[in-house]
């Protein structure tokens, strides 16, 4: 089998058009990696057939990060991400 390269780093984009975030490892499907641009805001006047808000008209987005993040809620109502593994645990 021919190499046809080297994956050096995987990132998924949860919100269309924001940063995303870097993944040690993930499983490919038919439709990508799981969660990448699962959300987009809508341009809600749009008659496009194309009504997403992307960075080509609102530059800013590219400034803020998201993540995806499964939230655990405790017996004394706090609310912790899954990502504070030992707290977690």
């Amino acid at each position: 089998m021919q190499s046809l390269g080297v994956i050096r780093q995987l990132a998924r984009y949860p919100v269309k058009s924001m940063q995303g975030e870097a993944l040690p490892s993930a499983a490919l499907t038919l439709q990508g990696l799981a969660e990448d641009r699962r959300y987009a805001f809508v341009q809600a006047t749009s008659q496009s057939p194309f009504p997403w808000l992307t960075a080509r008209e609102l530059p800013e987005l590219l400034y803020y990060r998201t993540e995806v993040a499964v939230p655990v809620a405790t017996a004394h109502g706090e609310n912790w991400s899954i990502a504070e593994g030992p707290r977690v645990a």
